[in-house]
């Protein structure tokens, strides 16, 4: 695929400037691969380089189609070669891609010394080997593919730049944790269980998600507590000056009269 870099002003150089949520991106994966564990080697080491190579690309280099069709021709014809060595011979239409092969695997078999049985058997678990080797290559692939999607997206790149530009998140790889993808990806999980990247990765964005719903219903709270707080305090306020007022009354009243008592007793 042809790698086409996303639009950015130009500054009065000529030099193109992108907008703050990539800077703020290449930092965050810079980050990562500064990061335990990711430093090592292997993992999700090559996906953040590749990442950072593209650099907010509208789209990358994957793994071609060739290669994939390449493997899923070993597959098949690992299952082809067992079937024929236990004497179950599919249609001509299944056979046809992989006449080819079959007829230089009989010729093979001819000056083997273990017999045409023998050359079939080794064929097959030499076969069945590759392709096995071919699907594990394949899966890896595949979620070396989608963690490099996510990690070019430019919602990726705008998830990093709220952390950092409203959080104030310094270490934003500790916040978005990809160290239990990083040793599945290590260890060859992924490979023998693809779907177990689709489960992690979406366990990060859960996570998300449900600190996004209780920050949301906090703040919707918040608001009702602040106006019930404020017309308390300001209630009670007007309570005193009320109760100040009352008691300048009484004084008033209470003076008015000694005045007026102090003059009758004087005049008599």
């Amino acid at each position: 695929a042809t790698i086409v870099p996303c639009s950015g002003t130009s500054g009065q150089d000529g030099h193109q400037i992108l907008p703050r949520h990539w800077i703020t991106w290449r930092n965050t994966l810079e980050g990562f691969l500064q990061s335990p564990g990711v430093n090592k080697g292997g993992g999700i080491q090559s996906c953040i380089q590749d990442a950072l190579r593209y650099n907010c690309c509208r789209s990358v280099q994957k793994v071609s189609n060739n290669a994939l069709v390449q493997n899923i021709y070993l597959i098949k014809e690992a299952i082809l070669c067992t079937m024929s060595m236990i004497g179950i011979f599919p249609d001509s239409e299944f056979v046809c891609d992989f006449q080819g092969n079959l007829n230089k695997g009989q010729e093979a078999s001819e000056e083997h010394p273990a017999g045409v049985a023998g050359a079939k058997e080794i064929s097959s678990c030499i076969a069945l080997k590759d392709a096995i080797a071919a699907s594990l290559d394949a899966n890896t692939a595949m979620c070396n593919n989608a963690l490099l999607d996510i990690f070019v997206s430019e919602k990726f790149a705008m998830l990093c730049d709220l952390l950092v530009g409203t959080f104030h998140v310094s270490k934003v790889h500790e916040v978005i944790d990809l160290g239990k993808i990083d040793a599945n990806m290590r260890n060859g999980n992924y490979a023998r269980n693809p779907a177990l990247f689709n489960d992690h990765i979406q366990q990060i964005w859960e996570k998300f998600e449900q600190v996004g719903r209780e920050m949301t219903s906090l703040a919707s709270n918040l608001p009702i507590i602040s106006r019930a707080s404020y017309q308390k305090q300001a209630s009670g306020v007007s309570e005193v000056e009320v109760a100040a007022e009352h008691r300048i009354e009484v004084i008033g009243v209470f003076v008015d009269s000694f005045l007026a008592t102090f003059k009758m007793v004087t005049s008599s």
